[in-house]
């Protein structure tokens, strides 16, 4: 065995392992081990607590919905149990089918577990939205609330599921779906039809009840039934409508899951032949060689469950809000607000270095990474939603002036008055425009740090503070359009309309003001008058007079204080 001189000399940090020219090779592997092990723990995902996070979640206890009349209504929240096996239906949404695919685990519950309605086996049944997926009836079906038989219809998993703990919103939601085997989609085990949990309002998310008769006239019976209300605890049969099969399982095929042995869903196919189509004829209830008379066997078979009593229907949970551009605006505003007064300038500030081509214009990757690197993590989902809202004509751009414009907000008319109100100050000529020298009459930056020592002069430092203001054209004038804008961006930091009068007063000495509303910053000054009497006098809207005297005095005067003989200033 060969060993490097850095080994043969002893060196502590390296071993007989160490392969020649990479000693420090099996350190640095254990440090970036330790490392993952530390970020995880930290942020609570180490596979323990995701584990029991999980499980934590997907087998809350949930309300579900009571029909006092036996009849299943649309957003409706029922469990399906499965007639041969017992169990219910359930979903995994941490567990993909195949990786990468977004499409996530059907199983049917150990019966041994009961019929307890969590949120794993909980789904609410929702109305087609879409009118290319609604049947020619739809319009008659929509005059009740009630679910009919040959109705099209989405399940979808139980809110509790949805819930993003980053941003205390829920996600989008998720659909009971099928789709036609293919040699990536097959049911692991019986090679049939997989039954999974997708994002997509489409085909594959559609089905239908239908009523569950057995015999020769089964058929005849079944056509006789379109269009009648669906009962809860009774047997049916869920179709798949674009492919026509039916939803299965069956107690002699299971599924390992996190949750134990489960039975395996999946939607039969006709083509089969041999074993493989005795099997698939059991899964969905067909006779070989006779499927027009579609004698539904119990591994298709299905129940509506809901709540036997009123109260375990009651709401108890304290959801978020779901997903929408109007709820990601807000959690946009609430990060870019924590970063302060100036937040959403800086946001602002970061696109416009973005902009190469100058016309406020950013693409939706550029748009997403810029939001991500101001600390805004939406997941991809989200992204996609709150895009969407600013992605008016559907070209992949966005104009971020009208984002921003939007996160900001409108500024109420009792803020716009203290804005003009100060900028009234400022513009001591009264002409609507302030200019570097009214700025200078107004602004001492004697005082000012860079000033002191030497850094900047007295003019740079007044050009740095106009800019905050002057960003329309940057002609060195400042209009009041210009004053409010950046006041916008502020007011939408502040949530207190009193709080936002305290700043705008301390901040112009602008005086008045009454409670915690009151200003502070004006200066006092202690006045004798000639006959030996004393009073504290507020100088109002001193902005700018700083410590002259005889400005004082004159300003005092203006206010209506007489007989002034001498002041003092109370600094």
């Amino acid at each position: 065995m060969q060993f490097t001189p850095q080994q043969l000399a002893g060196a502590g940090r390296y071993n007989s392992k160490t392969r020649i020219g990479n000693w420090l090779e099996d350190i640095e592997l254990d440090e970036t081990k330790y490392k993952d092990y530390a970020a995880a723990k930290a942020t609570g995902n180490l596979v323990t607590n995701h584990r029991q996070r999980k499980f934590n979640t997907c087998n809350q206890i949930v309300p579900h919905s009571y029909s006092a009349d036996g009849l299943l209504r649309f957003g409706d929240t029922v469990m399906l149990q499965h007639k041969k096996s017992g169990g219910s239906l359930a979903n995994d949404l941490w567990e993909e089918t195949q990786f990468g695919t977004r499409e996530y685990s059907v199983t049917v519950t150990d019966p041994k577990q009961g019929l307890t309605p969590m949120a794993r086996n909980t789904f609410t049944i929702t109305r087609i939205e879409n009118s290319m997926l609604k049947d020619v009836c739809s319009e008659e079906y929509e005059k009740d609330n009630i679910l009919h038989f040959g109705e099209p219809f989405h399940l979808v998993c139980n809110d509790s599921l949805l819930v993003d703990e980053r941003t205390q919103m829920l996600k989008a939601p998720m659909y009971l779906s099928s789709v036609m085997k293919t040699d990536r989609k097959a049911s692991a085990v019986t090679n049939s039809q997989l039954v999974y949990m997708g994002y997509k309002q489409d085909s594959t998310s559609v089905w239908k009840v239908q009523k569950c008769v057995n015999g020769p006239d089964g058929a005849t019976q079944r056509l006789l039934s379109e269009g009648g209300a669906v009962e809860i605890n009774s047997p049916v049969v869920l179709q798949h409508r674009s492919t026509s099969q039916n939803l299965c399982a069956d107690p002699q095929v299971t599924d390992m899951s996190d949750f134990g042995a489960e039975l395996e869903v999946c939607c039969s196919l006709q083509q089969h032949t041999g074993k493989s189509h005795q099997l698939v004829s059991e899964f969905s209830g067909l006779s070989t060689g006779d499927t027009a008379a579609r004698s539904e066997k119990d591994t298709s078979q299905w129940t509506f469950v809901t709540s036997a009593n009123p109260e375990s229907a009651k709401e108890f949970r304290k959801l978020p809000q779901p997903l929408s551009a109007q709820a990601l605006l807000e959690k946009v505003r609430e990060i870019v607000n924590k970063r302060g007064e100036y937040g959403i300038r800086g946001l602002a500030r970061s696109f416009q270095i973005m902009d190469d081509g100058n016309d406020k214009m950013l693409d939706r990757d550029d748009f997403k990474w810029g939001l991500y690197d101001y600390g805004v993590h939406l997941n991809d989902d989200q992204f996609t939603v709150l895009l969407d809202e600013f992605d008016k004509k559907d070209d992949g751009y966005i104009s971020f002036d009208e984002f921003l414009t939007t996160i900001r907000g409108p500024m109420n008319d009792s803020r716009k008055v203290f804005v003009k109100m100060a900028y009234e100050l400022l513009d001591t000529n009264g002409d609507q425009s302030v200019t570097k020298s009214e700025i200078g009459d107004r602004y001492d930056c004697s005082e000012h740090p860079q000033v002191i020592s030497g850094e900047k002069s007295a003019g740079e430092v007044i050009t740095e503070f106009m800019a905050q203001w002057d960003t329309q054209d940057a002609d060195g004038i400042i209009t009041l359009s210009e004053f409010e804008d950046y006041y916008k961006d502020v007011s939408a930091s502040i949530d207190d309309d009193a709080y936002f009068e305290l700043m705008m007063r301390n901040a112009w000495h602008i005086s008045g003001g009454e409670g915690q509303s009151a200003n502070t910053s004006c200066r006092r000054v202690l006045v004798r008058h000639s006959d030996g009497s004393q009073e504290v006098c507020e100088i109002e809207n001193d902005l700018g007079v700083a410590g002259d005297i005889s400005e004082i005095i004159r300003r005092l005067e203006n206010q209506g204080v007489r007989d002034i003989a001498s002041i003092s200033l109370a600094d």
